[in-house]
């Protein structure tokens, strides 16, 4: 199977045709760029890209390639925005811990509270209710 962040790497770089500022943009380094490019290559037995100095011109497999995983770089993202309307930090957490635990729970319920509102947070320690299922 064709590794998606190899791919990715390959799309961007034909995208921004620099590798220095694909790597910036994948805040990864040039070399790496280029690693994943080979193995790309190495994996689909054929080379992507002809090379001229520090530019390069995709080959067929290239152009074939580039045209087909930007479909599926696009459909990926697609699925994460949709999964993205679908909060998984949604519902109930309950937490039961000795009383020395009390003061740490007081920020992690500060926190919890402030910047994901749709979790109800619940901490049982000493003398309080016990949980419920």
């Amino acid at each position: 199977m064709i590794n998606i962040v190899c791919l990715r790497s390959f799309c961007t770089l034909v995208e921004i045709t620099h590798f220095t500022r694909t790597a910036e943009k994948l805040n990864m380094t040039q070399s790496g760029v280029s690693q994943h490019i080979r193995k790309l290559e190495d994996y689909l037995g054929c080379p992507l890209l002809i090379r001229h100095g520090k530019r390069f011109t995709l080959t067929d497999a290239g152009e074939n390639l580039y045209r087909e995983g930007l479909q599926v770089i696009n459909a990926l993202s697609e699925i994460e925005v949709r999964m993205g309307a679908n909060p998984t930090h949604d519902g109930v957490v309950r937490i039961a811990s000795p009383g020395s635990m009390g003061p740490s729970f007081t920020v992690i319920y500060s926190q919890c509270n402030n910047n994901i509102p749709s979790l109800l947070l619940i901490i049982a320690l000493p003398l309080t209710r016990p949980l419920k299922n």
